[in-house]
């Protein structure tokens, strides 16, 4: 499927469908402040149409399995986002799981090994 098309579906669908859940089950209120305009267009831009173009990106220039392995980068990623901008304090835990979750990318990011020639030629 075309990159821009597909993309322009699913963000549409997903509008409506927030939207229309806003509408019966919120009361939709917004404090449109400087804070909240930088935030709105940080996630627009960069969240979104950049997580796009990464995506396709990635998806050019790899398979499927070699990108769609990266998503379990995210809650670890994430932790250490969370640490370095937020102060807060990762568990073991979430460590240890960014380490085994990057292991588990390199493996599958990995070149794939050459065949061994047989010994008699």
């Amino acid at each position: 499927m075309p990159l821009l098309p597909g993309a322009t579906a699913q963000f549409l669908s997903a509008a409506v469908f927030s939207s229309l859940g806003a509408w019966l089950l919120e009361t939709p209120h917004a404090d449109w402040t400087e804070a909240t305009i930088a935030a709105v267009t940080w996630n627009t831009l960069m969240v979104s149409l950049g997580g796009m173009g990464l995506y396709s990106a990635m998806l050019v220039r790899g398979s499927v399995a070699r990108t769609s392995a990266n998503f379990y980068l995210v809650p670890g990623t994430v932790a250490v986002l969370a640490w370095v901008l937020l102060g807060e304090q990762p568990s073991w835990l979430a460590i240890a799981g960014l380490i085994v979750a990057s292991a588990g990318c390199w493996l599958v990011s990995a070149a794939p090994a050459t065949p061994i020639e047989d010994a008699h030629q």
